[in-house]
């Protein structure tokens, strides 16, 4: 394997930028530069995927009222029939204007009850979907075309105990995901170069991004990653 693994700890002094980042900033809402760091042309956010189960049908029943809820929100193992959903396509079904950086909760008003229907499945929180990594790696490697990068995992879903970190070519992070290695999307990474960075805080269903602005543009262009550009100093809520 072309990764090599490095000292969590040093990667982390590398990426910190504020005390308690990125898993416990202590605030309600944290700007873009606040994760990522000031100096970098532009700022992002990538919004984690939504997608509806088809074999439910009824929205007024909630996933408080499941056996499978996580944090009042659907996250299941199994397959099932589904719709794909992006999150302005959601405010469109439920009849309101999206606006970029808009937060989760503000959906909550407007759906039945005011909780989270069991029909609607996701967003995970804290990591990219593996299909949506693979699009970013490929535009990011036409447009950036980087040297080393380093990757890290903070514990979560995939492993409880250990930090992770990693140091090599981007295209090795694919290496991660044969075999028995299932770590899932990186908590953050970014090449060495400091050209561009990726954050993915453990508790919101989004995964900010900071780099050159053709790059960004791309991303968000990309219609299927549900990407939008974001002010350096937008607070973010979750």
């Amino acid at each position: 394997m072309s990764l090599s693994e490095i000292d969590f700890a040093e990667l982390e002094r590398e990426f910190c930028v504020a005390p308690g980042w990125p898993w416990d900033l202590g605030e309600a809402a944290a700007s873009c530069v606040r994760y990522l760091g000031e100096g970098f042309p532009v700022y992002a956010r990538m919004l984690h995927p939504l997608f509806e189960d088809l074999s439910v049908g009824d929205w007024e029943q909630v996933w408080e009222d499941s056996e499978d809820a996580d944090y009042g929100r659907g996250e299941l193992e199994e397959s099932f029939p589904a719709r794909g959903l992006k999150w302005h396509d959601l405010a469109e079904d439920l009849d309101f204007d999206y606006e970029p950086g808009m937060p989760l909760r503000a959906f909550l008003e407007h759906l039945p009850k005011g909780r989270w229907p069991r029909a609607l499945v996701g967003p995970v929180d804290g990591s990219l979907d593996m299909e949506r990594l693979r699009q970013v790696l490929r535009l990011t490697r036409e447009q950036v075309n980087p040297g080393s990068c380093v990757f890290g995992w903070v514990p979560q879903r995939c492993f409880a105990e250990t930090p992770r970190a990693y140091r090599g070519p981007l295209e090795s992070l694919s290496e991660l995901y044969d075999g028995e290695h299932t770590m899932g999307a990186p908590s953050f990474w970014g090449d060495e170069a400091r050209s561009f960075r990726f954050v993915a805080p453990p508790d919101r269903p989004w995964t900010l991004l900071a780099g050159p602005a053709a790059w960004i543009e791309e991303l968000c262009e990309h219609k299927p990653l549900d990407a939008e550009r974001l002010d350096p100093g937008f607070l973010l809520r979750r």
